[in-house]
This record gives C-alpha cells, structure tokens and sequence, in this order.
C-alpha cells in the first residue's frame, strides 16, 4: 500500500459522509482511522474486546455510533497517553446519520489497510494522513489555514533553519504537526534514517490539538512532546520557572491572530514589550520565537506583512528585536499561498544572538520571492524550484537585482525600523524599457539595446548583430525579408546548441543514474540529493542556457516529483522501484525485460523533459525580445509620412483618371 493511495482511499471516505460540515467528516474520519490502526498495529491481547475491529465490525451493523463510541472509551482508557489524548478529542459526529456511519466502517474495512506489512514505508500511514490533512484544509476553504500549512510553506521554513541531528526543534503554533514533521523528514533524509530529533510544540485548538497527535503518532512519533493551551499568555513548554529554549524554532501563526494583554501569566519573558489592551499579535508571536531560541538557535516565522511596518508598541518591539542583531532575513512570499487567505505573507527569520550567520550581524537579508510562485486553480502555488531559489540565495547571501540584497541595520534605523521589503528592493518592471525616440522618428534599432541582449543570443550559438543589416551610427536596421521572418529564423539558428545540450544532458542523467544504482538499498540515496544535484547541474551550467538556478530548480523540482521512487530505491534498492513501477502502470512484462539500469535511468525522463521545457522558454524569450525591437522601430514616423504622401500622391492620380479633378477631393 503506498502514500498515494491510501490518502486516495482516506478523501473517497469524505463521500460517504453526506451533508456532514468537512470538520465534522475530518473528525469522525480521524476517529475511525485511529481505532482501526490501533487494532492493526498491535497484538489482539493488548486491544480491549470491545475496540477490536472485528467486533466494531458485528456491532456497528446494528448500532454504528455506539459501536464507535464504546471502542473509543475502551481504548481510550486502555492505551498510551497519546492514543488517549487523541481519543478523549475525537468523538462521533451526532450529524452523521447511522446509515452513513455505517457505510464509512465498512468502507475502512475493505479499503484501509494499516497492516504494517504490507505498508510501503514505516510512516506511509502517517504520510497518506498528512497529505489527507492538506486536502481537507484546501477544502474547507478559510478555515483550513487554521490547522494546516501548505507543505511546500513549511519545506522552506525548514531548510531556511536547517535542523541536523540532535537538535531540539519548537513549534508554538501547532497546527496538525506539519511543521514538526517535515523537520523530521528533512534530518532523517540528510543525516540518516535513525537520526534523533526532540520534538515540542503547543496548540490552542482541542480538535487540531487531537489531529496533531494523531499525524505524530502515525508517523511514530507518539512521544512528541505536545502541549494543549494558549501560547502566549500560557506557555506550557517551561522548566524552573523558565521558557523551555530550543535549537529551531518554526511556525505559522494564525494571520489573524489577536492578543489580549490581561490574559499574559509572564511579562517579564517578554523583554521587547507588551502591547496593550487587544491588537494584532504578529510582534509577540515573534517576540515568542526569539525568547524560545537557544543562544546559538536559529528560528522562522510567517507573519503578514503588517508586522513589517506597523508602530506604536510594536514598532518597539521591532526596533528591540532588530537592535539586538536577531533578525537576519526577510523573505516576502506571494499571494494566496495559504489556505483561506489571498494576502501575501513573509517569512522572519531569526538567530541567537551567538548562533553563526549566513552573513554579517550587522545585515539584514531581504528577498522578494513574491514572483516565485506558479498560478494554481484555487491558490498559488510555491514549488520547489521557487524554494530552492530562496534558499540558494539565503545561503549564499547574494545580491540579485530586483529579487535580494543585504541591508544595513543603519539603513534600516534611518527608515524607523520599519522592515517593508519595498522600502529596500525595487521590483524589476516587466515592462519593456524606454523607447529611443531617434529610433522611432528616424528609424533603426539602438545598438546599445541589441548589445544588452548579445550574451543571451550567443549562449545558443546566435551572433545577435547578424540578424540586422548596419544602420546609421549609433542604430542596426531590419533585414529586408522583414523582421518577423527573421525571428521566425531563430528556433533553427539555436536548434545545434539545443542539440549539444540535449546530448550533455543524456550523459549528466545517465552518470547520476549509475550513481543511483550505487546508492541503491542505503540511506545515502535520499541523504545524497544535494550531491547528486551539484554532479548533474555541473557539465551543464558552462552551457549557459540554463544558469545554476534554474538547473538547481528543475532537479528539484524533479526530486519531489519522484521522491517516493527514489525513496524506495534507497529502500529495498531496484526491486522496490520496480515493484513500485509495476503496481502503478500494470507492466510487469515489459518491467521483466527492462534491466535495472534501464529501470532506473527511465527515471530521468521527467528531469530531462523539465530542462527541455526551460530550454525551449528561454530561445522563446529570444524570439519575443526581436519581435518587441521589430514593433517599437520597424516603422519609424518618417516611414509613416513616407506612406502618407505615396497614398495622397496615388489618389490624386486615381482621381484624376476619373475626372474628378475637384481640390476638395484631395484635402
């Protein structure tokens, strides 16, 4: 059973729960899920009668509520402390009628199977849960953003912090446990399957706080330490009277979130400030992560970008937090990213105050990722290509025009601590650049414009200059077939460059593919991702076509896409990819002939079709920057007036053979 079906089989469960409101059915989904995987997952002896699943089975066909509800009591008192947390939550919907109740349990007898033997991986359960969660939250519409953040969110916060083994990692705004668990998939897949991480968070919601510890325990990790109650005024992750530090700290607050100060328990953890009476608690939430950090930690938060600007005490807190070198990067993320709201949101990131840095203490980073995002049917999406364009910038602290640059905490002083991104990067206009006014009275192409564009011409093999004729000083001119015609020239002058790419490409895949092989039934296949990477991108970026961020981004990209392959290559080695292979396509004869270096070099045809598609918009950008030349100077004004007075001049004619010599007629 793998992750993509058995989430397939958890959202079918959502139609057999009729007008149920979606919180509803995700409850008494997560309920019945929980009995059946208790039951699945232990010996018989160690399940109370009444909670194994046979006997819910017999008994739900006559009474399916107090079927449930029995198994839950039983369990509940007769397991773990999480299993009976999750259960002393969750309870049977008293809208679902007994008929759709029933339905639902034996449709998770025929079609959820949690057996561990016949799971995929050891946490395809909590997996399949987890991308269940994120269905549902896109579902539900508003109010899905209050207990799940989109993955592709919470993979950036997690490799903007970098958590490595051992570390203790801090959510204080819990949600379902995202957060949490994508820190622990990225130290397992970069430092090993085994590597340990302590796991903390806090959540105010009962109902998430019990999907949280489910999505946990179904990854095995029941023994998170998770605590129920408001994070702000009632921290519960406290020892000696202290906040609990941690090594990451990473979360997404609600946006909306309010403060009220009379409910605070412990002012004097707050050193920056409270605000007063009620208010946006964007600062305080910050204000929480920088005091939860270890001196040497790093944390990250998602706030809106009203954090950045606003003032009176906030602005206080801002100012406190950023003279004492805490912050080091803000990063802005574009519209209707997160479920249930279309405002764009940025990402804080902060350091201990003896934790290393990317760049000086006395900087601040500021990205404007708000175009790294690709257009979805109900919300933006941020994929990994975008994430890795982020990050590679973050760690190499570069300045890119229009899209990061290091800022001075002086700078910032001098604007009044005021952190919008704005005041410090000015996007680039996508507008074509000024028109030469020479050009458009006399005719011609500025030569200074052509030669900008030279060095993206000849890394596809094309001289620039050869597809103009010599104008007057200063200006090219069109050939005489026209310029469109020239730019329809242009896909077969870069067609022997792309040729050679192609070819390069090939050889890169097949080199990385016999490293795969290598690799196979081992750890090191998903730990060796970065390597893999650079030993791919590095005979191909002297190309130029495709500078290192977009090759970086299409193996990302492409990563994602085939994680689960290659996570089971490095599972079970070949024969689990083609075991895999088979059961999703029905191939087992043509499987049976292909040789395991076949096999997995057929995994690279996903990679080299994406660089394919990059390669193909960047010659298209060729052709579009030729045709803009050819609509602003093609024709001049004084061709304008040239064809004005031959048309004049071919009336009088015509008129005049007609007779009709009246000077009216010309005018």
């Amino acid at each position: 059973m793998t992750v993509e079906k058995l989430s397939n089989a958890l959202q079918g469960a959502t139609k057999l729960s009729g007008q149920t409101e979606p919180s509803e059915q995700l409850g008494v989904i997560s309920l019945i899920l929980t009995l059946k995987w208790a039951y699945e997952n232990s010996t018989a002896s160690a399940i109370p009668e009444q909670a194994q699943w046979p006997n819910i089975m017999a008994a739900a066909d006559e009474d399916p509520r107090r079927a449930l509800e029995v198994a839950r009591q039983a369990l509940q008192y007769n397991k773990g402390e999480a299993l009976g947390q999750i259960l002393e939550i969750l309870d049977v919907s008293r809208r679902l009628n007994s008929e759709n109740l029933k339905h639902l349990v034996r449709y998770f007898d025929e079609k959820v199977r949690l057996y561990p033997n016949i799971l995929e991986f050891p946490e395809t359960a909590g997996e399949a849960y987890d991308q269940f969660l994120s269905w549902s939250a896109e579902q539900v519409g508003k109010t899905g953003g209050e207990f799940h953040t989109p993955r592709s969110v919470t993979d950036l916060l997690v490799r903007l912090t970098s958590p490595s083994r051992g570390h203790s990692v801090y959510d204080p705004f819990a949600g379902s446990g995202g957060m949490l668990l994508r820190a622990r998939q990225y130290v397992s897949e970069a430092d090993g399957a085994e590597s340990a991480l302590c796991l903390f968070g806090q959540e105010i919601n009962r109902s998430t706080y019990a999907l949280a510890r489910l999505n946990l325990l179904l990854h095995g990790l029941g023994d998170a330490s998770l605590a129920l109650g408001n994070t702000l005024t009632d921290p519960r992750h406290v020892t000696d009277g202290r906040l609990l530090r941690f090594d990451r700290v990473i979360t997404n607050p609600p946006m909306a979130m309010e403060f009220f100060d009379a409910g605070v328990q412990h002012r004097e953890w707050m050193r920056y400030g409270v605000a007063k009476g009620r208010g946006k608690a964007d600062l305080m939430n910050l204000q929480h992560v920088v005091g939860a950090l270890k001196p040497t930690g790093v944390g990250a938060m998602i706030a809106p970008h009203g954090a950045l600007f606003r003032g009176g005490v906030e602005g206080e807190i801002r100012r406190g937090i950023i003279e004492d070198g805490h912050v080091e990067a803000i990063i802005g993320i574009g519209a209707n990213v997160f479920y249930g709201t279309a405002i764009p949101a940025c990402v804080i990131v902060v350091r201990g105050t003896e934790a290393p840095r990317r760049g000086p203490r006395d900087e601040v980073l500021y990205i404007n990722a708000e175009r790294e995002v690709a257009t979805g049917r109900t919300q933006n999406l941020l994929k990994p290509q975008h994430i890795e364009r982020i990050v590679r910038t973050h760690e190499s602290w570069s300045t890119i025009s229009g899209f990061s640059r290091p800022v001075s905490i002086s700078e910032i002083a001098d604007n009044g601590f005021n952190l919008n991104i704005g005041r410090y990067i000015e996007a680039l206009s996508r507008e074509e650049p000024q028109i030469d006014v020479r050009a458009t009275i006399a005719g011609g192409v500025p030569r200074a414009e052509v030669e900008s564009k030279a060095s993206r011409f000849r890394v596809f093999g094309i001289d620039v200059f050869q597809l103009f004729e010599p104008g007057r000083p200063g200006y090219l001119a069109f050939l005489t077939e026209g310029y469109r015609e020239t730019a329809n020239r242009i896909q077969h002058m870069a067609a022997a460059r792309e040729r050679e790419f192609k070819v390069a490409s090939g050889k890169a895949w097949e080199d990385t593919a016999a490293a795969l092989i290598d690799l196979a039934a081992s750890d090191q296949v998903l730990m060796s991702r970065d390597r893999l990477m650079a030993q791919f991108s590095a005979p191909l970026a002297p190309f130029g076509l495709l500078d290192t961020d977009a090759l970086a981004g299409a193996f990302a990209s492409w990563w994602n896409e085939y994680h689960d392959d290659l996570r089971s290559l490095g599972h079970v080695g070949v024969r689990g990819l083609r075991v895999r292979r088979e059961s999703a396509d029905n191939l087992a004869a043509a499987l049976e002939r292909q040789s395991d270096e076949d096999l997995v070099i057929s995994l690279g045809e996903g990679l080299l079709s994406k660089l394919e598609e990059l390669v193909g918009a960047a010659r298209y950008e060729l052709t579009r920057s030729f045709l803009s030349w050819g609509n602003r100077y093609a024709l001049s004004l004084w061709d304008l007036e040239k064809r004005r007075e031959d048309a004049s001049a071919h009336l009088q004619s015509r008129l005049r053979e007609m007779g009709l010599t009246d000077p009216g007629y010309g005018s």
